[in-house]
């Protein structure tokens, strides 16, 4: 029998796991157990009942859907924009140190997805008049898609900028 052997339980590798399981135990902890804001484009409608509008007239319904639709792309910039920093944070707080505060989702989120839905049910309720339904506000999934082909052309312009300026360096 040897005993100048070591327990394994001691070796470095479980010391190292035990560590790192350690790291990113406190990494939770530290941020509050908060998972990171849902991108605006990923929140669902919220079902509401089409009989809440049935005593709205139509030029109602059509004003109700106007100031819904500016509310809801002024939302989306703000949850866009916080599910951006929250991606960062858990990539910061991941790597380095569980310092910055993870914001996760707000009630801005939910009434995003309240609007998604009161959208649907005015609508619904104008068509089910026979309304003409053409020039109304874009949809929330109108607006969410024009953001995002936005989104994409900046980074692209961004991108070719860079390039461009590497290339001249050359």
């Amino acid at each position: 029998m040897n005993i100048n052997k070591q327990p394994v339980f001691f070796s470095s590798r479980v010391l190292y796991l035990s560590a790192l399981s350690l790291f990113f135990a406190a990494v939770l902890v530290l941020t509050g157990c908060r998972s990171p804001a849902t991108p605006p484009a990923k929140l669902k409608a919220t079902y509401i009942p089409v009989e809440q509008y049935q005593n709205y007239s139509s030029q109602q319904l059509v004003d109700e859907l106007s100031l819904d639709s500016d509310r809801f792309s002024e939302l989306y910039d703000k949850l866009y924009k916080r599910a951006s920093d929250d991606k960062y944070r858990v990539i910061f707080n991941t790597a380095l140190l569980p310092v910055l505060p993870i914001k996760g989702n707000t009630a801005e989120a939910k009434e995003f997805s309240l609007l998604r839905g009161k959208y649907d049910a005015l609508l619904k309720s104008l068509r089910s008049r026979g309304c003409d339904t053409h020039n109304l506000p874009p949809s929330p999934d109108k607006i969410i898609e024009s953001k995002q082909r936005a989104a994409a052309k900046e980074a692209q312009e961004l991108i070719n900028a860079r390039q461009s300026k590497s290339r001249s360096r050359l």
